[in-house]
């Protein structure tokens, strides 16, 4: 197991110094506030570590005011040529801007414009050289964040399909866009999640026939109703993302893979996480695989004695299950038949984008949080 999903399944170590380290999680808390959650100490490190890479490149410094100077120049003399009729094709390769109304004047020159600016942000990245892979997968997730919020795409005056959308509705797709606006917000201070009294659970999703056959402090195991009159005898246990409801897989009839299985003979379990509160914050990758997937193994064999259980997990609940499944066969405990993992990552090595998001120092800005919201409910 490597460094990342150890610092993801290992407990916070204890502190030497109880008073240091709650003052530290208490600033951190609190930075977390203004900064989304995100740790603030790795992205500085990252723009310092791109300005030190080419404070010490003057050619690339060179090269890059160059580049700035005459993408600036070209969408200048665009500008000019679109404004007298002369020129319409803007030239970016970006498949938001492919719509025909971009090549009009003024919006072929916000999406010239933009297509300059994408192109010399990424040329940024690469010409600092001496910067540290880790740090250039940061800054570039940032810069693709900042573009987002200046894209003529995102605003309604610098985008022609959405202004040709309101002239054809007569401005109704802004009062619908207000009413959703205000419904998300009665929603956020009510402490709802927006928009779910649309989708009762057991009438338009998890409608599949089922019920509870065993539960503990942090799972309910739910065994789906067989729909045929003769089932296979060896039964399917579904381990989902705790972080997800378990009808993910169970949306509706004609998006279930629980009904599906059901319909086709099969006997389906599945595993329900309970929403944590802040008596679990200390519950580690081992209390998962004891009372989540290991108490589930044990109950499914219980139901259905003798019998090799396929197991599927599914995001994280794979990781859970695939780290399970290697724990039993140390053990030579041979009750699971079969592995079927979807979307799940085992291999943390190369985690794509989620690198940036379990640092040290994001994990302790994020074991604050925690830590400040237990606290936070214990006093109210």
């Amino acid at each position: 197991m490597n460094a990342e999903l150890k610092a993801l399944t290992n407990a916070a170590p204890q502190p030497t110094e109880p008073l240091a380290q709650q003052l530290t999680q208490a600033m951190r808390a609190e930075l977390a506030q203004f900064s989304g959650g995100l740790a603030p100490d790795d992205y500085a490190r990252a723009w310092w570590d791109l300005w030190a890479s080419l404070a010490s490149l003057p050619e690339q410094q060179l090269a890059l005011a160059r580049s700035a100077a005459l993408k600036g120049i070209d969408t200048w003399q665009f500008a000019l040529l679109a404004a007298l009729g002369r020129q319409h094709d803007h030239g970016n390769p970006g498949k938001q801007f492919s719509d025909p109304a971009w090549d009009q004047w003024p919006f072929n020159v916000y999406a010239r414009a933009f297509g300059h600016l994408s192109h010399w942000s990424h040329e940024l990245i690469t010409r600092a050289k001496g910067l540290a892979p880790a740090n250039a997968k940061r800054l570039e997730f940032v810069l693709r964040q900042l573009l987002n919020v200046v894209a003529p795409t995102h605003y309604l005056l610098t985008n022609p399909e959405l202004l040709r959308l309101t002239r054809e509705e007569g401005g109704q797709n802004l009062l619908r866009g207000a009413q959703h606006y205000i419904e998300d917000l009665q929603h956020a201070f009510a402490g709802m999640p927006v928009r779910t009294d649309a989708y009762p659970v057991g009438e338009k999703v998890a409608i599949t026939p089922g019920k509870v056959v065993m539960q503990n402090e942090l799972i309910e195991l739910i065994q789906y109703s067989p729909q045929t009159a003769n089932v296979y005898a060896e039964p399917i246990l579904i381990v989902p993302a705790w972080i997800m409801k378990y009808y993910i897989l169970d949306l509706s009839p004609a998006n279930s893979m629980v009904r599906y299985l059901v319909e086709q003979g099969h006997t389906v379990f599945m595993v329900s996480w309970k929403n944590p509160t802040a008596a679990d914050r200390n519950l580690a990758m081992d209390d998962y695989l004891r009372l989540g997937l290991r108490a589930a193994i044990d109950a499914v064999g219980a139901i259905v004695p003798a019998q090799p259980i396929h197991a599927v997990g599914y995001c994280i609940g794979g990781t859970l299950l695939a780290i399970g499944a290697a724990d039993l066969a140390r053990d030579g405990d041979q009750r699971l038949g079969s592995l079927t993992l979807l979307a799940a990552q085992t291999d943390f090595s190369e985690p794509g984008e989620l690198s940036l998001f379990i640092t040290p120092s994001q994990l302790a800005m994020l074991r604050s949080i925690m830590s400040s919201r237990a606290c936070s409910r214990a006093n109210g």
